[in-house]
């Protein structure tokens, strides 16, 4: 019958797999880093009380959970929150952007109308829409002479050229 062999230690002072105290190795060698948290808590609670302080772990423990449940709860209803409000601030801060713009619109309106007011209390006054008729429509008052100055080809037929030679007519 062949005994198994027992593999050399990694480690200075470490033990054997199959050797009294290989358990407690192995599991520093796993490491409690890889555990997920819940795990690690309900092992090291089953440690404690396997050591002799057991009622008193088991509820330093389970008031850790509770504190992390709690946490849980209290960020789940901080996101359920944010949540909720996200929708109507947005709407809010879009409708405050829409108001002022609007406000807007309104002083220029305003100060558009203020101007056509002016403009009709001048139209209101004859002298005013004298003025504007000899400017305009080029109204003379009776007992004055009209003389209108043709620009350079604005005229309907064909007038001096620029260099003072006339213009030719044809068969002349």
């Amino acid at each position: 019958m062949r005994l198994p062999r027992s593999r050399p230690a990694s480690r200075p002072g470490a033990s054997a797999p199959g050797a009294p105290g290989a358990p407690r190795a192995q599991a520093r060698r796993a490491g409690s880093a890889r555990l997920p948290e819940g795990l690690r808590a309900h092992l090291a609670a089953a440690a404690t009380s396997a050591a002799g302080g057991g009622a008193e772990a088991e509820i330093g423990q389970r008031a850790r959970i509770n504190l992390t449940r709690r946490a849980v709860v209290l960020a789940s209803a901080l996101c359920a929150v944010v949540l909720l409000l996200a929708y109507p601030l947005r709407q809010y801060a879009g409708h405050r952007g829409e108001i002022a713009q609007l406000r807007q619109q309104n002083e220029a309106a305003s100060r558009r109308v203020a101007a056509l007011s002016e403009q009709q209390r001048r139209w209101q006054d004859p002298a005013y829409v004298r003025a504007q008729a000899r400017e305009r429509l080029h109204y003379v008052m009776p007992g004055e002479t009209a003389y209108v100055l043709l620009r350079q080809g604005s005229g309907p037929g064909p007038g001096p050229s620029p260099t003072g030679s006339g213009s030719a007519s044809p068969g002349g």
